[in-house]
């Protein structure tokens, strides 16, 4: 019984330790603030990251070393004439991992329709992070926008309760309060800072022991229709759209409701057949390729009268 007592005391002993180097590597962070722009975004630091998780640390720095400028999104596709913009939302997918700048959706989206598109897609990122922009305010080039579309994939409606991924800080976090969604602040988000935390919480969250799916979809519908209101408010001549790229059920799922609030929803099978989920329409971590996006915006772009 002893040297039992002794191998779970030594288990629990090594386990702790891991768990808290790992949240030491992952979180001795340099943090950027950029007033120009809406939030803090963090960065690994190469002096606290070691093998074997140093090589997979370094895919997400390259998403923070290519965003020295430019309010850490990728650049604005700027064309000079009187077209209205575009405003792109959503995560790595809109953002473009794995893409190079040619290749992304807001530049093929802007070199097909000639316009100016602003692509404010973040890795790791979702609705909530999409409220808090419009919310707070996008900058101030961004002046009367046809069209605000939201890029909507199945992991979002996670990513509600879940304000920040493993390689960023981004904690922003809404809760329900007297029916209506309220900000919460850092302080509140304080488990957020410890990876090991976040990543039981995922889990959690996935297995649907936390919040129910039913749940999570009625907390999307608020997060979408606040989204539309905010737009409303600022942009009052835009339009809102959700491209559910996939997770098409859970958008069905509050489709009407979505619809009654005059946000135009389009799935990915109306598109096109094609299974974007398999070479050579998606890379080799799920995210689009640049074969994908050439064929989603011809028929985005008639769906939209663009």
């Amino acid at each position: 019984m002893k040297k039992v007592a002794i191998c779970v005391i030594l288990n629990v002993i090594i386990l702790g330790f891991l768990a808290l180097t790992t949240d030491f590597m992952c979180y001795k962070i340099q943090v950027k603030q950029d007033y120009s722009g809406w939030a803090i975004y963090t960065k690994f630091s190469d002096a606290y990251t070691f093998s074997p998780i140093k090589n997979f640390i370094n895919k997400y720095n390259e998403f923070y070393e290519n965003k020295k400028t430019n309010n850490w999104f990728r650049p604005d596709e700027i064309k000079k004439n009187k077209k209205k913009e575009i405003v792109l939302f959503g995560c790595s997918f809109t953002y473009g991992v794995g893409l190079k700048e040619n290749e992304t959706f807001s530049r093929k989206l802007s070199k097909y329709t000639n316009r100016s598109v602003y692509n404010r897609g973040i890795p790791g990122c979702g609705t909530n992070h999409m409220l808090y922009m419009v919310e707070k305010g996008l900058s101030s080039n961004i002046k009367n926008p046809e069209y605000f579309i939201y890029t909507y994939i199945a992991g979002h409606i996670y990513r509600l309760y879940m304000p920040a991924s493993f390689f960023h800080n981004l904690l922003i976090y809404y809760k329900e309060k007297d029916n209506k969604l309220v900000l919460q602040k850092d302080w509140d988000n304080w488990h957020w800072h410890s990876y090991t935390l976040r990543t039981l919480n995922e889990q959690l969250e996935y297995a649907g022991k936390i919040h129910s799916h039913d749940k999570k979809i009625q907390f999307l519908l608020k997060h979408l229709n606040r989204t539309q209101e905010e737009i409303n408010k600022k942009y009052p001549e835009s339009k809102f759209v959700v491209l559910a790229y996939s997770g098409e059920e859970d958008i069905k799922a509050i489709e009407k409701e979505l619809t009654e609030n005059k946000i135009k929803i389009i799935y990915l099978s109306d598109l096109s057949s094609e299974d974007f989920t398999k070479k050579p329409y998606a890379l080799e971590d799920g995210h689009p390729s640049a074969l994908a996006w050439d064929i989603i915006i011809p028929e985005l772009t008639k769906k939209l009268s663009l």
